[in-house]
């Protein structure tokens, strides 16, 4: 599991991050949780949109982010 929880993403390196998702086919999962600065407007947004186009990852931990119910209903 690819661990990047806990390091203060921001919605814009996150941003950057999910963008390379769409094309990394190495990563099966990975755990983003309790980055407290990743927005299900923008950052989560990005990440689904990436998830997508790159369907090798099959799990992930969203743990302690704040996800709006309309978000999960919209891109998850």
């Amino acid at each position: 599991m690819f661990d990047i929880s806990r390091n203060n993403f921001t919605d814009t390196g996150f941003v950057e991050f999910a963008k390379h998702l769409a094309h990394n086919k190495g990563i099966e999962s990975f755990n983003i949780s309790r980055n407290k600065d990743v927005s299900d407007e923008i950052g989560l947004k990005e990440l689904a949109s990436s998830l997508s186009k790159n369907s090798s990852i099959s799990v992930i931990s969203l743990t302690g982010l704040k996800i709006r119910k309309p978000c999960v209903v919209q891109y998850f």
